[in-house]
């Protein structure tokens, strides 16, 4: 390829890859799909990464798993028939036999959470907000009793209560837990039950503290007034259930700043890591006595208690799936108890890398030339750096912002203007397969194709066939440059035909003359016997170009063809600028020594010994000469072989030029001239005239080294 093209190729991939980095860069932090794209990876990362440790001796979840109890009601009472002392409720067993949750008596929750704590239970996290309702108001006092006899380790529900654009903290009934102030939504039993989902409805965050002005913020951040009205409430702290529960566990210390939103590292899907306990059986007096009492299986736990069947609808979408509300509390505690928070880096790091990985991404694109080694690295920086994150987030709690944009760059870019240099290089192949098509063969390119090394520098064994135009100066005198290059043309593209028909390859044009050979770049056992064939066909297209000509260039057109093998340098040739595949030896130069001959002897097909041996059936033929030829010390045997050209009574002639020659030789010159001036008078024929010529010389000057060998003095 040339320089210029090289270098233009370069600048355009240094442009797509800079257009590429430069669009992902400064869209990072605003276009939805890349913000899109980090949170799925941050999901990704929560759902296969590291979970958080889990001490399955301190938490105990107790579920409200079915609509109602009624089938335990004929357990419990087959039960006290055996025999049991147990006694139970009638009031509670009606309740959790015929009614919802919801429309349970709160002497029902107060049972339950006498149960729970007289069995030893560290706390009680009661995850059900309970509403003022006269039905359910009898029961009060019994549970406010029991949240009083056990405060603060009994911790029940607030909720968020918004109204236009008013927003306060609702508290559990008066009658639960007193108030003077009437707002009991800060009492140390009471912990904020609303969990807030990100902008896209997942939940991946815990709020543990907050202020109303924070809540403000948080739900109405895209109201202008959201600073003001929120104003009041900075200084007033709101404690969530889960806040609450960490502080009884003694590790207030792990909780984040107010108003912090923290990921929280999940301790497992949903379903899998807090079993969960029938409220039914803390509820049945003989199981309660038998299973947790008695084995003290509540003893210093957390324990949760909340809805737990499909019918309550108390799901939430998280990065792991569908988890339930009770569930996604238990996390929440299970986070701040241990630590496991993730933290963040600011959107100015994340900037700093995706600044970094653009600009190393541009670099290794402008000055990494191969493409395949510069994707492998790409892809070995995609691994890397995404070992990085996992490490970072697995094991030292670290998020880092900016992980799928970084490897959008790496990899889009690699991909992009790998696309790019492949058409190019596709391209590329096409046009060189076109070039190389113009010298190989069908048969031949296939196996290039399959062997791209067979086109390195290599020895071998090749045929040659030669042939030019004769008279060319008279020939370029009468036609001028257009029909010099016209009847050339013509002449090129016979001899391509003939070739190609072959299983040849050329070589190349040279002025007149014209190279082709076989046994290279694969070799051709058969390529003597294929070489003679086009050497034919050749002669034909060659006089059917003659054909078409007019008389006067008729009169002056003609050709030689030779055919020659022996041993040459393959490979490609050239410089930097211009290349080419090609032929360098010593058979070239006797090739075309050869050919000169043709016109010497006035003969159309001149084959060498070397050839003459390897044919199967080389047809009618004659010998015509032993010569040195210019420049060589070691005789040359030559064959006239009959062709297109040849006349008829091709046989008889060579019978009668073998006597000739054969006397000629022996140096039995006068005989020898004799006979051979018979042929030229008769058949005008070319190989006997240098017969008579050379006779006429040895009469006048007899050599008495003569061996029946010719020196040629000229080409």
């Amino acid at each position: 390829m040339d320089p210029k093209r090289k270098f233009n190729r370069k600048i355009t991939i240094g442009a797509i890859s800079l257009l590429i980095v430069s669009l992902c860069a400064l869209g990072f932090g605003k276009f939805a799909g890349f913000t899109a794209a980090e949170v799925g990876m941050q999901d990704w990362l929560s759902y296969h990464g590291r979970k958080a440790p889990l001490d399955t001796n301190r938490f105990e979840y107790v579920g409200v798993d079915k609509p109602t109890y009624v089938d335990r009601f004929f357990q419990i009472q087959d039960k006290i028939a055996a025999g049991n002392d147990a006694t139970y409720d009638d009031h509670i067993l009606a309740h959790i036999c015929e009614k919802q949750m919801g429309a349970w008596s709160r002497s029902v929750w107060a049972t339950f959470a006498e149960r729970i704590m007289s069995a030893g239970a560290e706390c009680l996290i009661i995850d059900v907000v309970f509403e003022a309702d006269a039905e359910r108001l009898k029961g009060d006092t019994n549970l406010a009793e029991v949240i009083s006899k056990y405060a603060p380790r009994v911790i029940i529900g607030s909720t968020l209560q918004t109204e236009q654009e008013n927003i306060w903290i609702k508290g559990p009934p008066l009658s639960i837990i007193p108030d003077e102030l009437m707002d009991n939504s800060l009492n140390e039993s009471v912990g904020l039950v609303s969990i807030f989902p990100e902008d896209d409805g997942i939940y991946r965050r815990g709020i543990y503290r907050f202020s109303e002005h924070d809540i403000y913020k948080m739900l109405w951040a895209d109201k202008p007034e959201a600073e003001k009205m929120g104003d009041m409430g900075k200084e007033t702290i709101y404690p969530s259930l889960s806040a609450r529960a960490a502080m009884l566990a003694g590790n207030e210390s792990n909780l984040p700043p107010v108003t912090v939103r923290p990921l929280i590292r999940f301790t497992g899907l949903p379903d899998t890591a807090f079993p969960m306990v029938s409220i039914a059986r803390i509820l049945d007096p003989v199981e309660y006595q038998s299973q947790f009492v008695e084995k003290e299986r509540l003893k210093d736990k957390i324990v949760l208690v909340g809805p737990h069947h499909n019918i309550f609808q108390d799901f939430h979408n998280t990065p792991l799936g569908v988890m339930r509300g009770p569930e996604y509390h238990l996390n929440l505690i299970n986070a701040a108890i241990t630590g496991e928070f993730i933290r963040e880096t600011t959107f100015e790091q994340d900037f700093r890398i995706v600044l970094f990985t653009a600009i190393l991404v541009f670099l290794t694109t402008v000055f990494m030339k191969n493409y395949i080694l510069r994707f492998f690295l790409g892809l070995v920086l995609s691994l890397g750096y995404f070992y990085v994150v996992w490490i970072q987030y697995n094991d030292h709690n670290l998020l880092l912002g900016a992980v799928a944009v970084p490897l959008i760059i790496i990899n889009s870019n690699n991909v992009i203007t790998m696309a790019v240099q492949t058409i190019w290089a596709y391209a590329d192949n096409q046009e060189f397969e076109a070039t190389m098509g113009r010298y190989f063969s069908p048969a031949v390119m296939k196996e290039v194709r399959e062997n791209p090394g067979s086109l390195d520098a290599q020895s071998a064994s090749v045929t040659l066939l030669l042939t030019d135009l004769r008279n060319s100066t008279p020939l370029a005198e009468r036609l001028g440059p257009q029909g010099m290059f016209q009847i050339l043309n013509q002449i090129f593209e016979a001899q391509t035909d003939a070739i190609m028909d072959h299983e040849g390859q050329l070589e190349h044009f040279l002025g007149d003359q014209f190279l082709s050979y076989w046994g290279a770049p694969q070799e051709q056992p058969d390529g003597p016997n294929q070489a003679l064939g086009a050497a034919r066909d050749l002669i034909v297209a060659m006089e059917k170009v003659k054909g078409i000509q007019i008389e006067e260039v008729k009169k002056i057109f003609g050709y030689g063809v030779a055919l020659h093998c022996g041993s040459c340098l393959v490979g490609n040739k050239g410089s930097e600028k211009k290349m080419e595949y090609g032929l360098v030896g010593d058979t070239i130069n006797e090739a075309a020594r050869i050919e000169a001959l043709t016109k010497h002897y006035q003969a159309q097909l001149l084959v060498s010994k070397e050839i003459f041996d390897q044919l199967k059936e080389p047809g009618r033929h004659r010998l015509i000469d032993r010569v040195i030829v210019k420049g060589k010390s070691e005789p040359v045997v030559l064959y006239e072989l009959e062709q297109a050209k040849s006349l008829d009574n091709f046989d008889d002639i060579a019978a009668a030029f073998k006597e000739a020659f054969d006397e000629y030789s022996e140096g039995k010159f006068e005989s020898a001239k004799g006979k051979a001036q018979k042929l030229v008078d008769e058949y005008d024929d070319g190989p006997s005239k240098v017969i008579v010529s050379r006779c006429t010389e040895l009469i006048a000057e007899p050599r008495d080294d003569w061996e029946g060998v010719w020196k040629m003095e000229s080409k």
